[in-house]
């Protein structure tokens, strides 16, 4: 909420969809709702089809119940997302930029993870998760660092947390407009 207070439009775009699709997500593991129970063996460990519901051909598709097809292409998407948030956060500062970096890389690896546990390859399943869950790492300590910084913004804290200002390195379209304005008043 401090974001709004702030009109920081990037945080709060960021606010908005990761947590529509971490909340979808995590709907789809709460017990509850009974998506794992269908993807269950008798041995309690998640089956091939499960992490085959994470995507695969459109062959597959059509020979296997639609229950959960399209999440592999959900993550894929959302990091998709995750890269049109870091080409619009190198106006911002280095940490938008860590975190956008972070995600983009963190959902094709959890996406690739889960398709190779699908098709049986267990240990580059594995490798790809570890390596997806390093870089949701990554992005957790990059969100907590900024917002500690803007709750100290918020109650006008005497000090702010280093965050490495971009916004001088790129002219943004307003600047370049004035400057263009004022080179055909010269002339």
């Amino acid at each position: 909420m401090v974001c709004y207070q702030h009109s920081h439009t990037v945080q709060q775009r960021l606010t908005h969809e990761t947590g529509g699709f971490f909340l979808a997500l995590g709907f789809t593991l709460i017990p509850g709702f009974g998506v794992l129970g269908t993807y269950t063996t008798s041995t309690g460990e998640l089956s091939a089809d499960f992490y085959n519901s994470f995507g695969k051909s459109l062959r597959y598709r059509y020979t296997r119940p639609p229950l959960m097809d399209d999440k592999g292409f959900f993550y894929l998407f959302v990091g998709l997302l995750s890269i049109v948030f870091l080409v619009c956060s190198l106006r911002t500062n280095v940490v938008l930029v860590v975190l956008f970096l972070a995600y983009s890389i963190a959902f094709p690896l959890l996406a690739a993870g889960d398709w190779q546990n699908g098709v049986g390859n267990k240990e580059l399943g594995h490798k790809l998760l570890v390596g997806g869950g390093a870089a949701c790492f990554v992005v957790s300590m990059m969100t907590w660092y900024a917002l500690i910084n803007s709750l100290l913004q918020s109650v006008d804290f005497p000090f702010e947390l280093p965050m490495g200002n971009l916004s001088s390195f790129f002219s943004g379209a307003s600047q370049k407009r004035e400057q263009r304005l004022k080179g055909e008043s010269n002339v």
